[in-house]
This record gives C-alpha cells, structure tokens and sequence, in this order.
C-alpha cells in the first residue's frame, strides 16, 4: 500500500467521528442569563445533554434527567416523552414544539423557558416553576399544574382542558383564549364566570 494510503487509513482511524464532535462539551455555561465559554464567547455545545446544550430535534427518550442543570439549552423540537426532568433546572430553555407527553416535570424550574407550541399533554408540573414561561399555544390536555408557580406566564390560546391547576399561583398570567373544559379544575380564586372574564374559551 502507497504511504499516503496508509497515512489516510489511520488518521481515518483515530479521527473522532462526526457523532463524537457533536458531542463535545465547548465549555459554553449559563451565566446571568447567557451561555459563554471562559473567554466570553457567546454559543451552546453541540449535543450535549447538559448546561447550554445544543440539542434541536434530539431524541431524549429513555434518558433520566432528573435533578439535572439543562439552563441555556436549545430543545426545540426534542423528544421528551415520559421523561423524568423532576427537580430539573431549565432557566431559559427553549423547548419550542418539544414532545413532552408524560414528561414528568414535578418541581422543575422553567423560568423563562420557550414552551411554545409544546406538546405536555399528561405531563406532571406540579409544583413546577413558570415564572414568565412562554406557553402561547401549549397542549396541556390532561397535565398537573397543581401547586405551579405561574406568574407572568404566557398561557395565551394553550390547551388546558382537564388540567388541575388547583392551588397553582396566577399572578399576572396571561390566559387570553386558553381553552377550558369541565374537567379543568381551577384555582379556588379562579371559578367559569372569572375565567370567562379574563378570556379564558370554554371547550367540551
């Protein structure tokens, strides 16, 4: 074999492979609310399930991320389904159309957090921190929102049908043309005729 053959054959060989680069952890990390590496730079890290992560359309299914620092990580379009993200930290996340049915969310912190679009049908929130998380056309059908912080939150023309958001805290939250039905169970300071009032749209 020619040397410049042999010379191909082994940087081949020991060359990281695509996945692995895309892997790599560039030492981006969330600080004061932006994702910069040692010296200021301003990106994520490509595929790395972690602190500024850059993980668009990535299947997450089967992965236990609970209690895990994600802040500054780009999901948009992510598979979560039925993944455990309880106690997570996901300031600034954008989670935009992620696939989330199941998720269990139990006492994460989504301040901020990009969740338009998102599809959390069944997903447990309870207890869950959405200080000023974009919610604007959210599927909750069937989630908990029990005990929520919900402040500032964008929940306008969202899915809340058969949601429990009873004791979660409203303050400020923009429920404009959020569907409700029946079985959405409202908070004690929130009933129908207030829900109409805020334009809040009832849907069987």
């Amino acid at each position: 074999m020619a040397p410049y053959l042999v010379l191909l054959v082994i940087a081949f060989i020991t060359s990281p492979s695509a996945a692995a680069q895309e892997r790599e952890d560039r030492g981006f990390r969330y600080r004061d609310g932006e994702c910069v590496d040692p010296d200021g730079k301003r990106g994520l890290n490509p595929g790395f399930v972690g602190e500024c992560g850059l993980l668009r359309g990535a299947d997450l299914r089967g992965y236990d991320l609970h209690q895990l620092f994600l802040s500054g990580s780009d999901m948009r379009s992510a598979w979560l389904t039925e993944v455990d993200l309880s106690g997570a930290e996901l300031h600034e996340v954008i989670l935009r159309s992620a696939r989330m049915h199941g998720a269990v969310l139990q006492g994460a912190s989504l301040v901020e957090a990009d969740l338009e679009r998102a599809d959390l049908q069944a997903a447990n929130l309870e207890g869950a921190d959405l200080t000023g998380a974009r919610l604007r056309r959210a599927r909750l059908k069937g989630a908990n929102l029990r005990r929520a912080h919900l402040m500032n939150a964008d929940f306008r023309s969202a899915d809340l049908r058969s949601v429990d958001m009873r004791g979660a805290r409203l303050q400020a939250t923009n429920l404009r043309g959020a569907w409700f039905n029946e079985f959405t169970l409202l908070p004690f300071d929130l009933d129908r005729g207030r829900a109409l009032q805020q334009g809040m749209v009832y849907r069987p």
